[in-house]
């Protein structure tokens, strides 16, 4: 049976991105990827990230969250070993890869997996309803369960 959240008391399954990002330090230890939540390694490269923030802005009908600093194992690395410069890097990569796509990030305290007190880089991508939200690559992404999904032209809503 699926935990109840204490924050809501209702399933995990039913909070949404947005109470998710609000609540962030309460959830981010218990979240496995799906519909609304993406885990990314601090290493993950900036372009990459792109296609992310594409397929949040085009996943009906919230968007998502991406959690760098998070290994698809669901092990927290966290993002304090990164250099400032790469951590802007990843901080403007919605900019830089994915211009349409509309979004917000914060910080959020963890504890790593070595019990050292670190941050994760969480990003809150908004659904665009007005358009299809392209990567810097040409390519268009939705989410379908816990895959990332690249959509033909056919598929495309313009």
């Amino acid at each position: 049976m699926e935990q109840l959240n204490l924050l809501f008391d209702i399933p995990l399954s039913l909070v949404s991105p947005d109470e998710i990002y609000q609540n962030a330090e309460a959830f981010l230890g218990l979240l496995k990827e799906d519909r609304r939540f993406e885990r990314k390694s601090p290493r993950t490269s900036t372009r990459s990230l792109g296609e992310y923030f594409s397929m949040w802005a085009n996943t009906l009908p919230d968007g998502g969250l991406v959690a760098v600093g998070i290994e698809d194992s669901g092990a927290i690395t966290g993002c304090k070993d990164l250099s400032q410069t790469e951590l802007n890097e990843r901080e403007q990569a919605g900019k830089v890869y994915c211009p349409d796509a509309r979004y917000a990030s914060s910080l959020v305290a963890v504890t790593n997996s070595r019990g050292e007190k670190d941050y994760v880089l969480l990003i809150r991508v908004h659904y665009r309803p007005d358009k299809v939200v392209y990567d810097s690559q040409g390519n268009a992404w939705i989410r379908i369960g816990d895959q990332k999904h690249q959509l033909s032209k056919e598929e495309c809503r313009e």
